[in-house]
């Protein structure tokens, strides 16, 4: 790692410091406590992290799975959940559904716990507070979004629009998605309240 000199400037950012790595580094995220950036490689296909006190990558990793698109951290920043498509992505409604796979990570001693199979193909992943994953999807025929229970690793709520490999985002509270459209000219971004019953729920 490389330490820059501390300035403070007007209205130029400055890095306090900088590491190289020979790899492709991916969807990075902070720890809760600030410690760690989890990042995935995705030249070595794996799960890595960077000590921020060393700068350096650390030799605790997991494998990823094949097809792995992003992940994220649990609302208590304890877990990562990581998903894939490992058979790929279909964008018509009358093609084969492939699934997809969600990798669960105890990030703490970034040890796989569990793998579950999802009967989509995720392409973005958060983590409500209430033990869901909120899920978009490539395929079109399938629902944009899909509300994914971990504890009965199943599908509960589907929701649209109906546009392929949206890129997802949660509100710092947890109660609300937001999705960007990325195969529509223009771009739409697409909000939508996520409700205290989730199951069963279709948001058009």
């Amino acid at each position: 790692a490389t330490t820059q000199p501390k300035v403070v400037a007007d209205n130029q950012l400055v890095p306090l410091w900088t590491s190289s790595f020979a790899a492709t580094l991916d969807d990075p995220l902070l720890s809760a406590d600030g410690a760690w950036l989890y990042v995935i490689n995705r030249d070595a296909k794996r799960i890595q992290r960077v000590d921020l006190k060393s700068h350096d990558l650390d030799p605790a990793c997991v494998e990823a799975l094949p097809g792995t698109e992003a992940m994220c951290l649990s609302a208590d920043g304890k877990t990562l959940y990581v998903c894939g498509a490992p058979e790929g992505h279909t964008f018509g409604a009358g093609e084969k559904k492939p699934g997809g796979r969600i990798q669960i990570i105890d990030a703490a001693r970034m040890k796989q716990t569990s793998m579950l199979a999802v009967d989509v193909d995720p392409c973005d992943v958060e983590a409500d507070d209430r033990g869901n994953l909120i899920l978009t999807c490539g395929n079109s025929g399938t629902g944009t979004v899909a509300v994914f229970n971990i504890e009965r690793a199943a599908i509960i709520a589907q929701w649209g629009p109906r546009h392929s490999l949206p890129l997802l985002r949660m509100s710092p509270d947890r109660r609300r998605a937001y999705v960007v459209t990325t195969t529509t000219q223009p771009e739409d971004i697409w909000c939508a309240p996520i409700p205290d019953d989730i199951a069963g729920t279709k948001v058009e």
